[in-house]
């Protein structure tokens, strides 16, 4: 009898903890994830923090949290389960009455990308983990990952050979909006640039340095079409990088830039187009647009496009064309442009194993990408 008794009252206690459970599992508990980072570079890596807060007398010992990530995203120590492209992050916890608990977790960035986590997903256990309840949360935070900047000896010296002549001095001016610093007086300097405050509280003669801003401007010309099935996104994705790092040195050398490309961007679902500028709002803009750059989603000819540039003859333009095709079609439209003195240069992303007869009219840089993607 004594035992029947015991089983009544344990099946009355289950059933209240499970009406319990049912009831308020999810009251008052709170779920959240933030980025120390949302815009790094390929490589780079972040932390990444779960925020859990059980406020109230009920305890939660059973907890998995999950949420939908890219495979381009690596989670140190992470369990995860495949989903195509994505995955879902997991997490176990067993959190108290009242506690908060916060984990902190490194994250990599594999790969150059607008990547979005969200479809996180709540799952509590009952005390005896009879029942599992699910809660589907409206949350998303959005990282931009820019592409690798190259800065090694082989990219620099052909930046320098590319656009050399924008760094000479008779193309330079000072730019009384950009102010350097503060130097000493010469007998060289005018009297105009004399910081009178500084020297007054020296008592040595100062004068303003500035920076020197380039009457010249650079035109990107970026190129992502896929001509065949066998084209390697290796070649794209450098093609990407190559643009990125001309228009960090461009800006570091005060030159104004704009960037055109037949690549469309996942979020404004419009062509690239950055209009001419210079300063670090500029870099910023370039960097996010690069990131936003969905391969899977081509849909302009790229010739197409330079046509409908009509790019007009500008003496202080420097046309820079970066692609992974050296086709006649190609190497025709950029002669056209040269004949209306337009100046040309052009970046072929290549394979070691691929050969290419360069036409001499057109300059061409060489930059080739090995079986790894370099």
């Amino acid at each position: 009898m004594e035992v029947l008794w015991i089983l009544v009252l344990t099946f009355i206690v289950i059933l209240c903890e499970i009406n319990i459970y049912t009831k308020y599992c999810f009251k008052d508990l709170n779920f959240e994830i933030n980025l120390s980072r949302n815009e790094v570079f390929e490589g780079d890596t972040l932390i990444l923090s779960e925020t859990i807060s059980n406020k109230k007398f009920l305890p939660i010992l059973w907890l998995e949290v999950q949420f939908l990530v890219s495979k381009n995203l690596k989670f140190d120590n992470s369990e995860a389960s495949s989903l195509d492209d994505k995955y879902y992050k997991k997490d176990i916890y067993s959190i108290l009455p009242y506690e908060k608990l916060k984990r902190k977790i490194k994250l990599t960035a594999l790969k150059r990308g607008y990547y979005t986590i969200n479809n996180a997903t709540l799952t509590v256990g009952d005390i005896f983990v009879i029942y599992k309840y699910l809660l589907h949360m409206d949350y998303s935070k959005d990282l931009f990952v820019y592409p690798k900047l190259l800065n090694g000896r082989e990219f620099n010296l052909k930046f320098s050979n590319i656009i050399g002549e924008l760094e000479t001095k008779k193309y330079l001016l000072d730019d009384p909006f950009m102010l350097k610093g503060i130097r000493d007086y010469t007998p060289y300097d005018s009297l105009k640039t004399v910081n009178w405050l500084a020297s007054a509280r020296t008592g040595d003669l100062k004068v303003n340095e500035f920076n020197s801003s380039s009457s010249r401007e650079v035109i990107l010309l970026l190129d992502t079409q896929k001509y065949t099935s066998w084209d390697s996104e290796d070649k794209i994705e450098e093609s990407i990088r190559i643009v990125a790092s001309m228009s960090a040195k461009c800006i570091e050398n005060n030159v104004p830039i704009s960037i055109f490309s037949n690549a469309i961007n996942e979020l404004t679902q419009s062509p690239i187009n950055v209009p001419i500028q210079s300063g670090k709002a500029q870099l910023n803009l370039i960097y996010r647009n690069l990131a936003c750059i969905n391969l899977s989603n081509q849909k302009l000819d790229f010739l197409e496009m330079i046509k409908n540039l009509k790019l007009a003859k500008k003496d202080n333009s420097l046309c820079i064309v970066i692609t992974h095709d050296y086709s006649k079609k190609l190497i025709d439209e950029l002669l056209a442009l040269k004949r209306n003195k337009l100046s040309i240069n052009l970046i072929l992303v290549k394979s070691e194993s691929e050969t290419v007869d360069l036409n001499p009219e057109i300059k061409t840089y060489i930059w080739e990408v090995n079986a790894l993607g370099r």
